[in-house]
């Protein structure tokens, strides 16, 4: 999927967010961005650090990009959905996880 040292810069950011370091994590992945921003997996992984810190706002936006990218992205849509759902958006978390099923 990514080039070796893709790779292990991906591995580096994933085991910060195992390890609840989402802000370092959230570094690492937008370094990994300024290089290609159309890596719909990277974007994943930055809106889970933005989640672990809080930023519904910056996740949402991120699950936006992702959709955009690639509208059939399931993980994207019940990502968004969790972030509305937590936002108080029930009816419209539910229309996400739907869109992720379908």
């Amino acid at each position: 999927m990514f080039g070796s040292s893709v790779a292990l810069r991906m591995e580096r950011g994933i085991e910060l967010c195992a390890r609840r370091k989402y802000r370092k994590a959230v570094k690492l992945f937008n370094k990994e961005l300024e290089s290609d921003p159309h890596r719909a997996y990277i974007h994943h992984w930055k809106a889970l650090a933005f989640r672990g810190v809080g930023r519904h706002k910056e996740a949402f936006a991120c699950y936006k990009k992702i959709i955009l990218m690639e509208p059939d992205y399931a993980e994207a849509h019940f990502g968004m959905g969790e972030v509305l759902y937590a936002k108080g958006y029930g009816d419209r978390a539910v229309t996400c996880y739907n869109r992720g099923l379908a």
